[in-house]
């Protein structure tokens, strides 16, 4: 086994096995977790209010306060993101949150199912109003697409019945004579 990796991990647990050690006691590590699922569960907050001011602004189609939300989303996603990653080493290693919340005192287990729940319900959440506005986003594309092409056809007939240069006679310069 490799002097840096698992093997190394495995020999201190061996050396230990007697002893609980911060990462085999849960009364150790189970608070540790309750703090980082609280760091996700504010950012979750945070991000289930930009969800709701983004879908405000796709409604009222305000680009500018869409691209303010989008940034100010941007530093929350990050967070979330690295929380995760700080949660994961505890999942992969317990086989899944209902193991970790298995391993820990009952006090311990109903917070950590708590704040997985209200992260549950937040993150879903979130996932249904940004589908919302993708698929609102899209229908203003689609009608502003067919308004500019509009714009554009008035314009061109605009063009074409304008004034013609000096000397060609002036007039629509398409007609339809033959009725």
């Amino acid at each position: 086994m490799d002097a840096g990796g698992a093997g190394r991990d495995e020999q201190l647990w061996l050396i230990n096995a007697g002893e609980p050690t911060p990462h085999t006691d849960p009364n150790r590590w189970g608070p540790r977790l309750l703090r980082l699922l609280d760091e996700q569960v504010e950012s979750a907050r945070k991000l289930a209010a930009l969800a709701a001011e983004q879908g405000e602004a796709v409604a009222l189609g305000d680009i500018e306060a869409l691209a303010r939300v989008l940034g100010e989303r941007e530093p929350v996603v990050a967070a979330l993101t690295e929380s995760a990653g700080r949660i994961e080493p505890f999942v992969r290693t317990m086989g899944g949150m209902a193991s970790v919340a298995a391993g820990v005192p009952a006090v311990l287990r109903q917070g950590l199912e708590a704040r997985v729940r209200e992260l549950d319900a937040l993150l879903e959440e979130i996932g249904r109003r940004d589908e919302a506005d993708a698929l609102a986003l899209g229908r203003n594309r689609e009608r502003l697409a067919l308004q500019l092409s509009e714009i554009n056809g008035g314009r061109a007939a605009i063009a074409a019945y304008g004034k013609q240069p000096e000397g060609e006679g002036g007039g629509a310069a398409f007609q339809d004579r033959a009725g």
